[in-house]
């Protein structure tokens, strides 16, 4: 997934107060702070802590997650993205991939890193989107799941009192989420909503993939028609 095309055609577009805001796309050099102050780091910030639900995906309960983990979590997310960027996997792309996805560590931290967004590069938010869908398709699907209802459910961006960029960033990653974990189905995010921005966000999501369904229906049968002649 080219994550420089981003879903930047409205999807995350949410009502905030009386107006609305957009979080377009966001290009590698960008951070989501001016100054990545890693000794600010060093406080313990919230992670999760798995609930058994081998039936039904269900978000995942908070604990806590030191600054080394996390930094060696975002070093697992930049690494991913600078593989996606390839043209070519190499076999040691492959393996650094494999070995990643057989851990479920960096899984469970990825809640607590998604809600502090603004301590990442922006690669380091575009490669572990990317990897927590890519552990949408292995032994991982399961914990992956709970983990992106986690953040889906995270009711900070209903506060309008919190900071306004905060809660754009976080419209994004929630609409990137939604819009790409085909295996969640809609129902069951409608279920953990929590306030009317997050439903916002899932109604253009559900918009945005319904008129890419029907360019998509045109240009099969655009197609049909020309290779008919």
């Amino acid at each position: 997934m080219n994550r420089y095309l981003r879903i930047s055609f409205g999807i995350s577009m949410v009502a905030v107060g009386w107006g609305f805001f957009h979080p377009t796309a966001i290009s590698p050099s960008d951070h989501f702070s001016n100054s990545r102050n890693v000794a600010a780091a060093s406080t313990e910030i919230h992670a999760v802590q798995k609930i058994t639900s081998p039936q039904k995906p269900t978000p995942l309960a908070v604990k806590s997650v030191q600054a080394e983990e996390r930094l060696e979590t975002e070093l697992k997310f930049q690494r991913f993205y600078e593989i996606q960027k390839k043209t070519f996997r190499t076999e040691e792309d492959e393996r650094v991939i494999a070995e990643i996805l057989k851990e479920s560590q960096w899984i469970e931290n990825a809640v607590a890193i998604f809600l502090s967004p603004q301590r990442m590069t922006a690669p380091q938010v575009h490669g572990g989107i990317d990897l927590l869908l890519e552990a949408l398709k292995s032994d991982q699907k399961n914990l992956a799941e709970q983990v992106i209802l986690s953040i889906i459910g995270d009711p900070q961006i209903e506060d309008e009192s919190l900071n306004f960029e905060y809660r754009e960033r976080m419209a994004g990653i929630k609409a990137e989420l939604m819009y790409h974990a085909s295996s969640i189905e809609t129902e069951t995010f409608k279920k953990f909503l929590p306030g009317p921005v997050s439903e916002k966000i899932l109604n253009n999501v559900v918009e945005a993939q319904t008129q890419n369904i029907m360019e998509s229906e045109i240009e099969r049968q655009e197609y049909v028609t020309n290779g008919a002649r």
